[in-house]
């Protein structure tokens, strides 16, 4: 079998909330968690643990995969902008934490 050295580790945006926008910095447990699992944090170079981002900074980091908590689920958040113009919304490669009451 062959290794793919060369792959480019997924760019990850793990949303903690979603409104004011907070995510997890390059100085925080779940940065660490996203490394190891072979993604990139697109927040990663923010040294807060949990910084707030930009509506822009997220759209121009674009990532490939989304993290969002389970409050955000059936809000009808991500048909909105910023997040529908972000291509893990559009691939649908978004995910939801589990509801932790269940």
């Amino acid at each position: 079998s062959q290794i793919i050295a060369d792959t480019k580790p997924t760019k990850v945006f793990f949303c903690v909330w979603p409104g004011p926008v907070i995510t997890v910095g390059g100085n925080s447990f779940l940065n660490d968690c996203i490394t190891k699992c072979g993604g990139a944090n697109i927040a990663a170079s923010l040294k807060a643990a949990y910084p707030r981002l930009s509506s822009e900074r997220l759209v121009a980091s674009n990532p490939e995969l989304v993290i969002l908590p389970c409050e955000a689920s059936g809000t009808g958040l991500l048909e909105k902008t910023p997040w529908n113009l972000l291509k893990a919304i559009k691939t649908k490669r978004y995910y939801f934490l589990p509801d932790r009451e269940h």
